[in-house]
């Protein structure tokens, strides 16, 4: 087996990434703890450096902050806040990756083909209870941080849910009829509850009634819905060109164009498209991205901006003028976006 690929340490590393050395160097002055630097380089710091550096847009943050200020919240939110949904995030596609099989993530390798799936698993598994822990540190009332406290943990269980149908549901092998509410639920446990999730405690933080944070819960399930559907379309377009990615349909994934698709197709024309993906070549990929991309182009656009009509009903009626224009400029920029 070769040498995992060392990652240079970046001259300007993250919040968490400079939180994480700090606290080793505190561990190194405890005359009992007598671990090499080169260790915790090796086993931790460089595999968490590669998925933070890579980590994107920072979405979930920049929508826990937008919920905080439309939900009346004043000052800043907690950096512990921002922290806890973007480890949450990263940790989720570690693991999503793994099991996927995927070999590039951002422009870069995954970090299991750079570090080996061992300190992969590990590493992923480290943000989750990390993220955890920045929860213990927000500004709330110990009863109040213990029923978030359990919604995070509700939310991540409804998580590895939605994964475990994931693996599970083979496109080749299930229903015409179960295709859509498959997807849906698959969508609704992972991107949409994380997305409502963030968007949520954003409303919490910013001291917002219970009826209005339900309202922001909505907002973000419609949110993560129309994400997971611009995401599954990008990498279908993707898999139309020579090169591109075919994670998707290499591991027979049900994703929201076969949903639309088994609505559109008769029947027969449908077990005809499942019954390419049995002969699992690169031609292949690319016949059926390109069926699927002409026949649901339409309806995937036309479907993502009703999610994000929803989401936005949610909150509307209780904005003002200038929140309104702050929660449009949001939407504008995160069209395209992918998870």
């Amino acid at each position: 087996m070769s040498s995992p690929t060392v990652i240079k340490r970046p001259s300007r590393p993250s919040r968490e990434s400079a939180a994480f050395v700090a606290a080793a160097r505190k561990r190194r002055k405890n005359r009992l703890t007598r671990v090499p630097e080169g260790l915790w380089q090796t086993g931790l710091y460089r595999p968490v450096n590669h998925i933070v550096q890579s980590s994107g847009k920072r979405l979930r943050a920049e929508l826990v902050e937008l919920s905080f200020r439309l939900a009346g919240g004043k000052g800043e939110v907690s950096n512990d806040l921002l922290e806890f949904v973007e480890l949450l995030h990263a940790g989720s596609l570690v693991i999503d990756d793994i099991e996927d099989g995927s070999h590039m993530r951002r422009g870069q390798p995954t970090l299991h083909r750079v570090f080996g799936t061992p300190l992969a698993i590990n590493t992923g598994n480290w943000m989750y209870f990390s993220a955890l822990e920045k929860l213990q540190n927000l500004p709330l009332a110990p009863t109040q941080l213990a029923q978030v406290m359990g919604e995070t943990l509700s939310t991540i269980r409804r998580c590895h849910e939605g994964q475990a149908l994931d693996i599970a549901a083979k496109i080749v092998e299930l229903d015409r009829l179960h295709v859509y509410p498959t997807v849906l639920a698959i969508t609704k446990f992972k991107t949409g509850g994380v997305t409502a999730l963030a968007a949520k405690l954003g409303a919490v933080l910013a001291g917002a009634s219970t009826e209005t944070q339900a309202a922001f819960h909505s907002f973000g399930m419609q949110l993560g819905i129309s994400l997971q559907i611009q995401n599954d379309f990008s990498e279908l377009k993707s898999g139309c060109v020579a090169g591109g990615r075919t994670d998707d349909l290499r591991n027979s994934r049900v994703t929201w164009p076969w949903a639309w698709a088994s609505r559109l197709r008769s029947p027969r024309r449908f077990v005809e498209l499942q019954c390419l993906l049995l002969d699992p070549t690169e031609e292949t990929f690319a016949t059926v991205a390109e069926a699927l991309h002409d026949e649901t182009k339409e309806v995937c656009e036309k479907s993502t901006r009703r999610k994000i009509d929803a989401a936005i009903g949610y909150l509307s009626p209780n904005l003002n003028q200038s929140q309104s224009e702050e929660l449009n400029r949001f939407i504008r920029r995160i069209e395209g976006y992918r998870v």
